[in-house]
């Protein structure tokens, strides 16, 4: 009988199975460049696809050699979602957040962390 009691004690003492898994999501928008920017500067950033953005090296005149010693100054990131400048928020919103609602709705939690620089 004790060892029943044991064993009843031991079983409710467990945490509950769950079958959701805890999940991580990473996305970048890119935003578009400014007037400012687009006549100073050069567009250093390419969304390659839906997942992965290119940078550049921003200076240019280093181009010429480091093709030619076969050097890539470019870097490649990749992420569960890359949004190009010409994506709006709502794209964002869209794809990223909106399935999330259902669940949170039903008593799951999530977080959602947005950083971006103003000016």
């Amino acid at each position: 009988e004790i060892r029943t009691l044991t064993s009843y004690m031991m079983r409710s003492i467990r945490p509950p199975e769950s079958k959701q898994t805890t999940t991580l999501l990473v996305a970048v928008k890119c935003r578009p460049l400014t007037a400012r920017e687009e006549s100073k500067c050069r567009d250093i950033l390419k969304v390659a696809d839906e997942k992965v953005v290119l940078v550049s090296d921003p200076d240019s005149s280093k181009d010429y050699l480091d093709r030619v010693q076969n050097r890539s100054k470019e870097k490649i990131y990749a992420f569960d979602f890359a949004f190009a400048p010409q994506l709006t928020n709502r794209d964002v919103y869209t794809t990223t957040i909106l399935p999330m609602i259902g669940g949170v709705i039903q008593g799951l939690n999530a977080t959602i962390f947005a950083y971006g620089a103003t000016g």
